[in-house]
């Protein structure tokens, strides 16, 4: 599903990757493992089309996303591809609803059609009973999982976890965990970038891949 080839990515004379091979299957869990500054959040965000290649392949269904101009990877992402952001990048005035909303946006879909897409992606994370509350009074948890349920409305083949258990207490990490878990039933690749070790509690991790300094390194 997923086939990284020769993957490249420098800033001037800085390499953020160098000559990456990945084959990721799909519906497996993969964690991509590093320290802080590894390369992990610059791959992701390569899977996701954020940012292009500076050499190689990236092919994801089929599609060579290295080499699609910006508007077809961005529709490409919004079909595809579901990102939870470490710091999750809600708007605080706006309630819970309406933050999610935003990714449906320029989709022609009814009214009706939206609310009930967001109440079950607010439902898969137990967060659909604050539906309505602003997003400034909620707790990092909360936050959280209502970043999860944005990531989900679109029913993503492909979710991407940024780091997502920084800013978490262990209570809410374990939370995390439970939610994944549920998530490997729906048909979902999941790919976290962590260097938390709470994730090695997961029921089950089908790769994990470690990159130190940009190129990925054997444990």
């Amino acid at each position: 599903m997923i086939k990284l080839t020769n993957i490249t990515k420098y800033y001037d004379d800085f390499y953020a990757l160098k000559n990456i091979n990945i084959d990721i299957k799909a519906d497996s869990l993969t964690l991509l493992k590093g320290i802080s500054g590894s390369g992990k959040s610059t791959l992701l965000s390569l899977l996701a089309g954020f940012i292009k290649p500076s050499e190689g392949k990236i092919v994801i269904d089929s599609i060579n996303i290295a080499k699609t101009p910006d508007l077809h990877t961005s529709k490409f992402r919004r079909n595809i591809i579901g990102f939870v952001h470490q710091n999750f990048y809600l708007f605080n005035e706006l309630n819970v609803y309406e933050n999610i909303m935003i990714a449906l946006l320029n989709q022609n879909m009814g009214n009706k059609i939206i609310t009930i897409k967001i109440v079950d992606a607010l439902k898969s994370v137990d967060m659909d009973k604050y539906l309505n509350q602003k997003v400034s009074t909620l707790s990092g948890g909360q936050k959280q999982r209502v970043t999860i349920a944005r990531a989900l409305v679109n029913s993503p083949k492909i979710l991407l976890f940024d780091e997502p258990s920084a800013n978490l207490d262990y209570h809410n990490k374990m939370l995390l965990l439970n939610i994944i878990n549920k998530l490997r039933q729906n048909n979902t690749t999941i790919i976290i970038a962590t260097h938390d070790e709470i994730f090695n509690k997961l029921d089950t991790i089908d790769n994990i891949i470690h990159i130190d300094k940009g190129t990925i390194i054997d444990r």
